[in-house]
């Protein structure tokens, strides 16, 4: 049984984290920690009705409120730069928390994920194994993890920072069963899934189920990419280090993120999975315009950001090795350009993630 580290950042009550606990309680999953990092918009009652449900249910979770967070960033200025307040992003903190305590496996889920009738410390604990799993590959390279959902109405629906001219084309895919080490696991999501602002303008999308042929899980065969978010999503202990979604380029950071992630989990041999465990996403209120106008500008530089990531060539044989490598050739890269202005909106976003390489490269 690996240890397995739970991070949340919340601006509500974190009622769901008692179904969590049970859910570990039901399938006799004992070792295990929750971190829930607070904001300037949590309720000001988190830290009393955590202590209820740690005291209720015997579990180990820590609440850390802004207070506790200025203190813990005061030893680490690089650190709290990169790591503002009121972001939906500030799991990040609790991420590193968990790096530093060498946790086998972490876990980053959101405070609309509800748990569902699976096994979901097991799922996300095989993160890190080689198992035996079916791996996707197509011609273009791509594949649509979410052609194993099925939608209410049969709507053909796509990952949010998928890219445009991938979407609604002919695509030869190819299914292989193959022995192959588990990087990371983006759980699967019913209900209200992760798509583009601009589908939510469009029509509103439903997931009822998924398709029996993608369970328990599937895989991408190295250097076959999809976007991916990072709810209810697992890495094992070298790949969390390399995890970072930089808030200066909004919401769509983390998408960029999971592409970084294909590329050096590719190059490495690793797999990026998907599948259970499933939870239910009811999703919180979002103004979906300003979404919308916070996905664009990564939208906007999606084709070319994937164009020179595909060109790099990686050398070195760990994740933090090839994660400073890759942003130093990008950045290399990009400096090449004529249009620097355009290209500064990737620039910020590789100059950012580069500290938090930085800071964790530093972790004796």
């Amino acid at each position: 049984m690996k240890h397995v580290t739970i991070c949340i950042t919340t601006i509500n009550k974190p009622h769901f984290i008692e179904d969590l606990i049970l859910n570990a309680n039901k399938y006799n999953y004992k070792d295990f920690n929750i971190i829930i990092i607070g904001d300037y918009k949590s309720p000001k009652n988190n830290n009393e009705y955590i202590n209820y449900i740690r005291k209720k249910l015997n579990a180990d979770i820590r609440y850390l409120t802004v207070k506790d967070q200025i203190l813990f960033l005061k030893k680490n200025k690089s650190l709290n730069k990169i790591l503002p307040y009121n972001w939906g992003g500030r799991k990040m903190l609790a991420n590193y928390i968990s790096i530093l305590e060498k946790s086998p496996v972490t876990v980053q889920i959101d405070d609309d994920n509800f748990i569902l009738n699976n096994n979901f410390f097991h799922h996300h604990s095989e993160v890190g194994d080689i198992k035996q799993i079916p791996l996707f590959s197509s011609e273009n390279k791509w594949f649509n993890i979410y052609k194993s959902l099925n939608e209410s109405k049969n709507l053909p629906i796509y990952p949010r920072g998928f890219l445009q001219k991938y979407r609604f084309k002919k695509n030869k895919i190819k299914k292989e069963n193959k022995l192959i080490k588990i990087a990371t696991c983006n759980g699967l999501v019913l209900n209200d899934p992760d798509i583009d602002a601009f589908t939510r303008l469009n029509w509103p999308v439903k997931i009822t189920s998924v398709k029996k042929k993608y369970l328990p899980k599937f895989g991408l065969k190295p250097n076959t990419w999809c976007t991916w978010n990072n709810q209810n999503t697992s890495t094992y202990d070298e790949v969390t280090k390399i995890y970072f979604t930089p808030a200066s380029v909004g919401r769509n950071s983390d998408i960029w993120t999971s592409m970084i992630i294909c590329k050096i989990a590719s190059h490495l041999n690793e797999a990026v999975c998907f599948g259970q465990p499933l939870v239910r996403q009811d999703r919180n209120f979002h103004n979906i315009m300003r979404d919308y106008d916070d996905e664009k500008y990564c939208n906007i530089h999606n084709e070319d950001f994937e164009k020179i990531l595909r060109s790099i060539k990686l050398e070195q044989n760990s994740y933090i090795y090839c994660l400073i490598e890759l942003i130093n050739k990008f950045l290399k890269h990009l400096r090449k350009k004529k249009n620097e202005e355009y290209y500064s909106f990737i620039k910020k976003y590789l100059n950012e993630y580069r500290i938090w390489a930085e800071i964790i490269y530093s972790i004796k």
